[in-house]
C-alpha cells in the first residue's frame, strides 16, 4: 500500500491477541498449501466496518523454511508474495497493513506446516485514510530473470 503526505488516520490500541492456532478449538496448525481465515472486524477491540488493519503474524512450530501470506480473503490462486518468511525451528513475526474483505476477514497462507498466531494493534475506517491498501503484488523478482 501506499500513503499520501500530511494525512494518516490509522487507530491504534494495544496489540490484541485475535488468533493462536496453538489454543484448543482454534482449529489447529495450518497445514502446507492451506489457508486460514482469521475474523479481524468485530474481534479484538477492532469495530466492524472497517477497511484495513495493521497485524502482527507470527509463525511458530515449522520444521522446515517456509513463507506465510496474510491477504483479504477471496483471492484465488497461489500467493507468490510473502508476509512472514521464515526457517525452520525458528519462531518469525512480521508486521503488516492488510486490506480486509468484505466480511471483515484476512486469509494466512502457509506454504508448510505451522502454527500461526496474529494479533492486531489498529485499523483503518474507509474515506478517512490516505493508506490505500491493495492485496500484495510482486512488482521483481531476480531470481527469475
Amino acid at each position: 500500500g501506499w500513503q499520501t503526505p500530511g494525512e494518516s488516520a490509522l487507530t491504534t490500541q494495544d496489540p490484541q491477541r485475535i488468533a493462536d492456532t496453538r489454543q484448543v478449538g482454534a482449529g489447529g496448525v495450518v497445514g502446507a498449501g492451506e489457508s486460514r481465515r482469521v475474523q479481524v472486524a468485530g474481534v479484538g477491540g477492532v469495530p466492524v466496518g472497517v477497511s484495513s488493519v495493521l497485524l502482527n503474524v507470527v509463525e511458530d512450530g515449522a520444521v522446515s523454511a517456509g513463507f506465510l501470506s496474510v491477504r483479504s480473503c477471496g483471492v484465488s490462486g497461489f500467493p507468490e508474495t510473502s508476509t512472514v518468511n521464515f526457517a525452520g525451528g525458528v519462531t518469525v513475526a512480521n508486521s503488516a497493513v492488510v486490506r480486509l474483505d468484505g466480511d471483515g476477514a484476512v486469509c494466512v497462507y502457509s506454504s508448510v506446516r505451522a502454527d500461526v498466531i496474529v494479533d492486531v494493534s489498529g485499523w483503518q475506517t474507509p474515506g478517512e485514510s490516505a493508506l490505500t491498501t491493495q492485496d500484495p503484488q510482486r512488482i521483481i523478482d531476480t531470481r527469475t530473470g
